[in-house]
């Protein structure tokens, strides 16, 4: 399997209001409570490993510059 390397940048932000939508590289969004979050259904390891970082930085409200590196393992 070729190794292939991605740089993912990820912005915390507020909705402005209640519409929202997929977008050219989305076939599909919705919004969920932390607890109905499909998990399984995460496109890529990169968002739901995101997604899990942003869970944790909430339930201290604080929210510091983030680097990583997610494991081959998640990618086969």
């Amino acid at each position: 399997m070729p190794k292939i390397g991605w740089v993912y940048t990820v912005f915390r932000g507020r909705m402005c209001g209640p519409m929202f939508g997929a977008g050219t590289e989305s076939l599909e969004v919705d919004l969920f409570k932390r607890e109905d979050i499909p998990w399984e259904k995460t496109a890529f390891p990169v968002v739901a490993e995101a997604l899990r970082c942003y869970l944790r930085n909430a339930e201290t409200g604080q929210f510091p510059l983030q680097l990583g590196t997610v494991l081959e393992r998640y990618l086969s």
